[in-house]
């Protein structure tokens, strides 16, 4: 296994060779944690609860029951997002008796909470013991489909089909990015990214008494850690579509 690796051989996108190989590149110190957002169609995003039907301890289960809401916290941090947290998201559920289940059942919550697009996840892997070790699975679906090129083809978008499989109608949900990865605090590329990413986001945490090694100890610290580096992952994702849009244009002789 590497550090930053899909559970399995395939990539999550086709298109994203190096998003897909599992890592961002080696990131300095003083980097900037929350980018603007590159999705230009997309400014009210809604976070969904995470699934955890994969993690069986009890204990383990209620950590990871606070992951979305980590997630969408960190979300919220990047420029350009405008979100739904997955408390509301809840809410709306229980109040409308959505169940979440399926991407059709993904999309009505979304037109029900008039935003641009959804983010559905599902914990694949939680050890809190140390090392710990994370695994999400996430997938983005806009309400609106407006690119249908090379990584919004069902055809080339690689199916590991989590949370939700396709539909099999051709007009069907189909997520934009469908990313998956196991962040393991065991191998030391990690530990040193989580340092860096403590640095910029805490710099008056020392480095003795555990410092900025809280992000690799700390339930909650570790999971605001994984949450920023699979947003950033799908940010990058997304920067290469645009410029194999651009491409491709450019190819056709159009602006």
């Amino acid at each position: 296994m590497i550090p930053f690796a899909p559970p399995r051989p395939a990539l999550a996108l086709a298109l994203a060779c190096a998003a897909g190989c599992g890592t961002l590149g080696s990131l300095p110190w003083g980097y900037d944690p929350y980018p603007e957002s590159p999705f230009r169609s997309l400014e009210r995003v809604a976070v969904a609860p995470f699934l955890l039907q994969r993690v069986e301890d009890p204990v383990a289960r209620e950590k990871a029951r606070a992951f979305a809401q980590v997630f969408a916290s960190e979300l919220a941090k990047f420029r350009g997002l405008r979100v739904v947290r997955p408390d509301t998201v809840q809410a709306r559920m229980h109040r409308e008796g959505v169940v979440l289940d399926s991407a059709a059942s993904a999309l009505r919550l979304a037109r029900l909470l008039q935003v641009d697009a959804i983010l559905v996840g599902e914990v694949t892997d939680f050890r809190d013991y140390l090392p710990k070790r994370v695994g999400l699975a996430v997938q983005l679906y806009p309400v609106k489909a407006f690119w249908r090129g090379a990584a919004g083809d069902p055809r080339v978008l690689e199916r590991h089909g989590k949370p939700f499989g396709y539909e099999e109608d051709p007009g069907g949900a189909t997520p934009i990015i469908e990313i998956e990865r196991v962040v393991d605090a065991h191998f030391g590329e990690v530990r040193e990214e989580t340092q860096r990413f403590g640095g910029v986001h805490d710099p008056e945490r020392p480095l003795d008494d555990l410092g900025q090694e809280a992000y690799t100890h700390v339930t909650e610290l570790y999971l605001q850690f994984v949450s920023n580096r699979l947003i950033r992952e799908v940010f990058e994702v997304e920067r290469l579509r645009q410029r194999a849009e651009s491409r491709a244009r450019s190819s056709r002789g159009k602006p």
